[in-house]
């Protein structure tokens, strides 16, 4: 069994959608006190089904209670998209290392982090959700 696996199976996702994302979240969990940040994952558009397939599992699986994904159909534009050509997939965490390194493996087994053309992984940081409150994007963007 891969160790990124709980066993919180049967979980029920709720969706929720607006012009700019697509949001999953376990409905189950009231509180989301303990999500600090997220790992953003980028990709070039359309989403494919296997990609939102891969969402809702990771929500089912307990590896993320959120997950959002820019709104590809709705003809919204992102002000800090640097490719419209390209959708971004935040996935939220807590910062507790058990949990980022069950959601790192996830997000590498299952191909969901860019690789360049000799094959190796992008590196992604984990963004704190106060480093998007003080708008560090792009370059403005420092991982801590």
């Amino acid at each position: 069994m891969d160790d990124y696996i709980t066993h919180r199976k049967n979980i029920n996702v709720a969706i929720i959608e607006n012009p700019a994302w697509i949001i999953y979240y376990n409905s189950e969990k009231k509180n989301y006190e303990d999500i600090v940040g997220k790992f953003l994952t980028f990709n070039k558009k359309p989403i494919p089904e296997r990609t939102i397939g891969l969402i809702k599992k990771a929500i089912e699986d307990g590896i993320c209670d959120e997950i959002k994904h820019s709104n590809t159909e709705s003809g919204y534009v992102n002000p800090h998209s640097n490719d419209q050509n390209e959708y971004v997939i935040c996935w939220y965490s807590s910062d507790d290392k058990e949990k980022l390194h069950r959601l790192t493996r996830f997000l590498v087994d299952n191909d969901l982090v860019m690789k360049t053309k000799v094959g190796k992984l992008y590196n992604i940081s984990f963004k704190y959700d106060d480093q998007t409150k003080n708008n560090c994007y792009g370059e403005n963007f420092v991982a801590k």
